[in-house]
């Protein structure tokens, strides 16, 4: 076997190495840009609890007030 004949599978393999990093990387950034928004809608969806109790507790006081 000559060193001509193990150049094309070699030349594959480092074709296919570069390809899957690549994409591993851009499937990396995808999924951390899903967390990173997944964190807003969590903080989102806190600050709207929070008014929603804060708000309950305004009725509550005014039915207090009124019975």
């Amino acid at each position: 076997m000559e060193i001509n004949d193990l150049l094309i599978p070699t030349a594959q393999i480092i074709v296919t190495a570069i390809l899957t990093a690549y994409t591993t990387a851009k499937v990396n950034a995808k999924i951390q840009n899903i967390k990173e928004e997944i964190n807003e809608i969590k903080h989102d969806i806190k600050e709207i609890s929070n008014r929603v109790i804060s708000n309950e507790l305004k009725i509550a006081k005014l039915e207090a007030v009124v019975d």
